[in-house]
């Protein structure tokens, strides 16, 4: 990572310090330490500033991007803990699984040469710094929200492989509804919006149900997850599922290779989807 057009604003600069790194189920997730400092001080080793914490994502612990660029937390106003300095040190999950914990060092001096230090501890009282504690839902740093009502999602095609299939949506003072959908859209025999049974639910893990249908019947189709939304957010989908590929390559060996594999005729009865 390297510090882009994107960390300056105005007469200040945004350095980049360190950053901790983080395993979570298949996504590394990154505690990137920021140090805020004036841009016009000439000094070669910049001391004068305040902290904070950006989330960052990679997916091969290598290439990093960004998220919002905006610190994990609001400032606290002064002189609270961490107004001038949130310095997010370690993320876990909590012991039932719906939550991530994040510990942050809060501190309420700017980040100073030692001798200012020595005089804002004093002027403190020596009660400069502890820990923070936060917590955010399972799969909670992004969601789709529907603000209002008719808000609708309809995801590319997947393989069903089983019917393990959970959802992670917060829809209490609303209303959320699942349908699973064919290739074109249409909702399968049972599992319309209208036959779902999800209602107001609120969980990391909400398992979906159809009046009179079992997902179960679907194993192996070719498949698209629909949801609708009013006043609700989406979150994730987890199951046992992979991307449905209508046209393999014949050799994924090959980078020259233009050819595809025939294209079944999507119309065709004997089509296995």
């Amino acid at each position: 990572m390297h510090p882009d057009a994107g960390y300056a604003d105005g007469l200040f600069t945004i350095q980049l310090y360190s950053m901790g790194v983080f395993w979570n189920e298949g996504i590394f997730l990154g505690l990137m330490l920021r140090f805020h400092t004036s841009m016009t001080d000439e000094d070669l080793v910049k001391m004068n500033g305040y902290m904070d914490s950006e989330l960052m994502y990679s997916y091969d612990g290598r290439y990093w991007m960004h998220t919002t660029r905006q610190p994990i937390v609001e400032k606290p106003v002064s002189p609270e803990y961490g107004f001038n300095q949130m310095v997010f040190l370690h993320m876990m999950t909590s012991q039932d699984a719906s939550e991530m914990i994040l510990v942050a060092a809060a501190s309420r001096t700017p980040h100073l040469q030692a001798a200012d230090y020595l005089k804002v501890k004093e002027r403190l009282g020596g009660k400069l710094g502890r820990f923070n504690f936060y917590s955010i839902r399972k799969d909670g740093f992004c969601g789709l929200e529907c603000c209002g009502l008719d808000g609708k999602v309809i995801t590319k095609s997947f393989e069903l492989q089983d019917d393990d299939l959970t959802v992670n949506v917060a829809a209490s003072t609303g209303l959320v509804r699942m349908a699973i959908l064919d290739h074109q859209g249409k909702p399968y025999e049972g599992f319309s919006y209208a036959e779902s049974l999800m209602g107001n639910c609120d969980g990391t893990a909400v398992t979906p149900a159809w009046q009179n249908h079992k997902l179960a019947e679907l194993k192996g189709r070719r498949i698209r997850f629909g949801f609708e939304l009013n006043s609700a957010i989406l979150y994730s989908i987890r199951g046992t599922f992979r991307p449905f590929i209508v046209r393999p390559e014949i050799s994924l060996s090959n980078p020259r290779q233009i050819a595809l594999a025939p294209d079944p005729d999507p119309a065709s009865t004997n089509h296995p989807f």
